[in-house]
């Protein structure tokens, strides 16, 4: 009797095959930045996902210009989530088709880093690594030939896992490929609790002339300057080159992006640019970035302190380069981004583009808040955000005795840093009140 029951179950055992033979689902693949990165390819025999970027491909719309060839591009496609389950075999592993690039992908770097498949731990925030804390990670051959990849899902019992595509080489070989994704789905299953693949919570794309998406320019004391006048729109020039001053025309959709270059295109203005505070409530946020690497940087920091808690600065190329940085460790603050530009010669421009907060595997709860946050683009607020004590606050002397009331007086006066502040540090559960 256990025998036949035995193979009764094991009939019933479902797999699940991805072979991109449908297409790329973008439910469940998300390329970073939003791009257009990640098409579909007949390689050697088999439909595959691949970050290859092909002349034939909409680079416009795909927001990495200057790449100059086609292993030139990186960037990260963040693909199918799920759960491991609680009792797996330990032979229990994903299995996978992977071609490209040869060497180990290393995610500390942005363009030598190499490429591979890889594995995204959502439940630590982080990659999953080995024993030794490298990253695990699967490539290709540097050759016209498929490898048979797996990884392992002993050991993570209960995470919530993300399948990643990761690009990191601008070299020969720069390019990975991926098919034939094979999962049992008694030992993993989609997370139970996501509404969708993932949430962009902010958004700055730069993509219209004159428009900053809510940044402003601070002087050297930090207070906030009424113009912008030492960076601009840049747009995608003749011959697929950078060009860092405005112009209308090469302002179409996708194709805008911030520099701190001035109108002209000098390299000599100075200057920094500051968003308005945001609460960080994403796995990651995520960019794309070109120009110098020596006092040129982007910042995020605590609203709060001024601490620092990333920095990022180009790599002396007129190409953009995808980059992200993991907020695990900072869920729930108030932080700003800043663009610094303190040279005046060689080198002495930054450009960015496709800054956004992502959340991944977000919740209904989660869907339903991001229509109420406030951002460098609105300052509207409905009370959906969860956690919020409508009683708990109020601003003496100004008429404000509930959080609508607060939202009313934010969106009739000219906006103000400290209000603004205020508003997004201490509108949370607590059972303080909080004197103004």
């Amino acid at each position: 009797q256990s025998e036949i029951q035995d193979m009764m179950n094991a009939d019933r055992r479902t797999t699940r095959v991805e072979n991109f033979s449908m297409g790329r689902n973008t439910e469940e693949w998300y390329a970073g930045g939003g791009s257009t990165v990640g098409v579909l390819y007949e390689y050697q025999g088999k439909n595959c996902l691949h970050t290859y970027y092909g002349s034939s491909q909409d680079g416009t719309a795909s927001n990495l210009y200057g790449q100059g060839n086609n292993d030139g591009m990186t960037t990260v496609l963040w693909g199918p989530q799920f759960t491991v389950a609680d009792d797996i075999p330990d032979d229990a592993a994903i299995t996978f088709s992977v071609a490209g690039c040869a060497n180990a992908f290393n995610p500390d770097s942005r363009s030598a880093g190499n490429a591979g498949v890889s594995l995204w731990d959502l439940t630590t925030g982080d990659y999953v690594r080995d024993s030794n804390g490298k990253v695990l990670s699967a490539n290709g051959s540097g050759a016209a030939a498929w490898l048979d990849g797996s990884f392992s899902l002993k050991g993570l019992e209960g995470h919530n896992l993300m399948i990643i595509a990761a690009d990191r080489s601008t070299s020969g070989w720069g390019w990975i490929a991926l098919t034939d994704l094979t999962a049992d789905l008694t030992q993993v299953s989609p997370i139970a609790n996501a509404a969708q693949h993932h949430l962009v919570l902010n958004d700055f794309n730069f993509d219209k002339a004159g428009d900053f998406n809510g940044l402003y320019e601070i002087d050297s004391e930090g207070n906030k300057l009424n113009t912008v006048t030492n960076f601009q729109n840049g747009y995608l020039g003749a011959n697929t080159r950078i060009n860092y001053y405005v112009d209308e025309s090469g302002l179409a959709a996708g194709k805008g992006f911030l520099s701190s270059s001035d109108s002209s295109g000098s390299e000599t203005a100075t200057g920094r640019l500051r968003s308005d505070p945001f609460l960080v409530q994403g796995d990651i946020l995520e960019f794309l970035i070109s120009g110098g690497s020596a006092d040129l940087h982007f910042d995020l920091i605590d609203a709060d302190s001024g601490e620092v808690y990333f920095t990022t600065t180009g790599e002396n190329v007129n190409a953009f380069r995808y980059d992200f940085w993991n907020l695990k460790d900072l869920q729930n603050k108030s932080v700003y981004i800043q663009v610094t530009d303190a040279k005046t010669a060689s080198w002495a421009h930054m450009e960015l583009d496709q800054i956004r907060q992502i959340k991944f595997a977000p919740t209904e709860a989660d869907v339903a808040a991001s229509e109420n946050v406030m951002n460098s683009e609105n300052l509207e607020y409905n009370s959906g955000l969860p956690g919020l004590n409508m009683e708990a606050y109020k601003l003496e002397g100004t008429g404000v005795n509930s959080l609508d009331a607060l939202v009313n007086y934010i969106n009739g006066t000219e906006p103000d840093d400290q209000l603004y502040r205020f508003y997004l540090n201490n509108f949370k559960a607590s059972d303080e009140a909080v004197g103004v």
